[in-house]
């Protein structure tokens, strides 16, 4: 879903390489891999990378979605967004990275 949707649009694979454009294909395969490499889960939850359901299980927040990383003036990634790439109508179309301690929307 991923490659054939960056080629419908047009992307290259350059263009993909150098804005560092990825996708999240679930709503669980990223917080699954960050815990079992290590990360905090209050950590990656206060990043904006997960998010934490009712029953205290990790998801990703930006699930079924492109992945674009948002970059602060020193090129540091402080967030990301995303456009979903699924036919999945019960999830916004848009979606950016929760507010954090590095990332507000409006600023």
């Amino acid at each position: 879903k991923y490659t054939s949707y960056l080629q419908k649009r047009g992307f290259s694979v350059e263009t993909v390489k150098k804005f560092s454009i990825g996708c999240s294909k679930n709503s669980t395969e990223l917080a699954q891999y960050l815990i079992k490499s290590g990360f905090d889960i209050q950590d990656l939850k206060d990043s904006g990378v997960i998010g934490v359901n009712n029953y205290k299980e990790a998801y990703d927040f930006l699930a079924e979605r492109l992945i674009i990383p948002i970059f602060d003036v020193y090129n540091n990634p402080i967030a990301f967004g995303g456009r979903i790439i699924t036919d999945n109508k019960d999830l916004a179309k848009y979606k950016n990275t929760q507010q954090t301690l590095l990332f507000e929307k409006n600023k």
